[in-house]
């Protein structure tokens, strides 16, 4: 399984755009370009808190679950 970040989803759901959690000091823009192109393979989950914490949500939203073929 792979648990992918969804920053789109944030967006939709939070009205916040990612360019508020640039501003805010939460993500850094290379952060923002690294999640969206799928370069990124980890977040602290500092990170997550500080993410939840600056747009009202729960963990739950931040990701989604994803199945890998591992026999491919």
């Amino acid at each position: 399984m792979a648990y992918i970040l969804t920053l789109d989803r944030i967006e939709r759901e939070c009205d916040v755009k990612a360019a508020d959690l640039v501003d805010n000091q939460i993500l850094t823009e290379d952060e923002v370009e690294g999640l969206r192109a799928g370069r990124k393979k980890g977040i602290r989950l500092s990170t997550a808190n500080r993410i939840c914490d600056f747009v009202g949500c729960e963990p739950g939203l931040l990701f989604e679950r994803k199945s890998e073929d591992i026999f491919a």
